[in-house]
């Protein structure tokens, strides 16, 4: 996987290393090799709902030397860094793959309940404790075998992040978004 050029960096995903953790801002900045240090606000940094908790402290969360998966939410720009957060997610055109996560979420715009037992009876044996998938409104006019493709390839995509980042050393690239277009 190579992070080069000068490209578009949202969707991409590092094993970043942290620099320098700064309670007065409460964010963090990441190492990702790719020029000024990335951005993690304390609120990207966790999973919280802020309807009932606040988020953590980020010097409780992290500290100077520690490796962290990151992914790029905003491109860096003249002055700034890329803005990072630590929920990963791949999207793709019917599925939504979230790291940390488990389980399989249908879109609440797919109300016809035939739809929704087909979507989760053809994504049954993709739930993995690694991650959740989201089921997209579309996915409700994709056949199952094209929606188990997209599926497979996200876990494949994800046992690959997941193991790079047990082998890699920070900074690394361990995913790199694919052009939209495509």
């Amino acid at each position: 996987i190579t992070c080069d050029g000068d490209e578009s960096l949202i969707g991409n995903i590092y094993l970043g290393r942290v620099e320098k953790v700064v309670t007065g801002m409460n964010a963090a900045f990441i190492g990702i090799n790719r020029g000024a240090s990335g951005f993690l606000a304390a609120n990207d940094g966790q999973i919280f709902d802020p309807n009932k908790e606040k988020p953590k402290l980020i010097n409780t969360l992290f500290k100077e030397g520690d490796a962290v998966l990151v992914q790029v939410t905003r491109d860096k720009s003249d002055r700034k860094g890329a803005k990072l957060t630590t929920r990963i997610d791949l999207v793709g055109r019917s599925i939504v793959a979230v790291l940390g996560r488990t389980g399989i979420s249908i879109s609440k715009s797919v109300k016809n309940k035939v739809h929704r037992k087909r979507l989760k009876s053809a994504l049954k044996d993709f739930e993995t404790s690694m991650a959740g998938l989201i089921v997209r409104t579309n996915a409700q006019f994709v056949s199952s075998e094209n929606l188990q493709k997209e599926a497979a390839n996200f876990l494949d995509q994800i046992l690959k992040i997941t193991s790079g980042k047990k082998r890699m050393k920070p900074p690394a690239c361990l995913y790199k978004q694919s052009d939209q277009i495509l």
